[in-house]
């Protein structure tokens, strides 16, 4: 009821972790032809994810509280002035206009960001309170049910009802089953909301993700979807 948890169950259920879980997924199952739809997909997902986790943060932040005039215009200020959406548009200006960067800069950039999941993952397990579990309970059982298995349960009925298959089904599954993004709990913390809960879903997710995708994918190779 609280918008602070709020946010954070919005967020996790609907940003999943697709760029650092999702493409080696992809990989794996389809091989080089999934790891390509999975990057071209990646060029319109992770700007929106970005952009409505931003969204999301401020429209359920203090400022926007019960009695206050809802006002649109701070929302987009603080959208664009959030480095993750700064950083989106860069990428985005650079590719179009096929701008390389030196390799100076390209290779230790490319090094950080492979660290950048297990060290956020690794930080989050020593903070870790097992007693706030226990308060959140309930909101963890549904961010996790949620983004692990009604979102991609919905997600891969729907691609399969259209005739979507083989490479083309597995970017998809691996968009949608993939766990909550470690950055939503960094966001969460910057936004003020529940930290303590977005960093559990965080852990949450992932650890249960391991059961979840091998389950939907058994289901869909089982029936010669993938």
């Amino acid at each position: 009821k609280g918008n602070r948890q709020r946010s954070v169950l919005v967020q996790a259920v609907f940003r999943s972790n697709f760029l650092l879980y999702g493409l080696p997924v992809a990989e794996r199952i389809s091989g080089a032809e999934g790891a390509g739809v999975v990057s071209m997909l990646l060029a319109m997902i992770i700007p929106l994810f970005n952009f409505f986790a931003v969204f999301t943060l401020e429209f359920f932040s203090d400022k926007n509280g019960k009695g206050k005039k809802f006002n649109m215009k701070p929302i987009f200020l603080e959208i664009l002035k959030n480095p993750l959406i700064i950083a989106a548009a860069a990428g985005i200006l650079l590719a179009l206009f096929k701008v390389k960067l030196p390799v100076f800069l390209s290779a230790p950039i490319g090094d950080l960001a492979k660290c950048a999941t297990p060290i956020a993952l690794l930080s989050l397990g020593m903070q870790f309170d097992f007693k706030k579990v226990n308060t959140n309970k309930t909101y963890l059982m549904m961010g996790t049910a949620g983004r692990l298995i009604v979102v991609p349960a919905l997600a891969l009925a729907a691609a399969v009802f259209r005739g979507i298959g083989g490479a083309e089904l597995t970017a998809l599954l691996s968009l949608f089953a993939s766990p909550a993004a470690v950055t939503s709990y960094i966001m969460a913390h910057e936004a003020g909301a529940d930290s303590d809960l977005a960093g559990q879903l965080v852990v949450a997710t992932t650890i249960f993700s391991s059961v979840t995708v091998f389950c939907f994918v058994f289901v869909l190779h089982s029936l010669s979807l993938i």
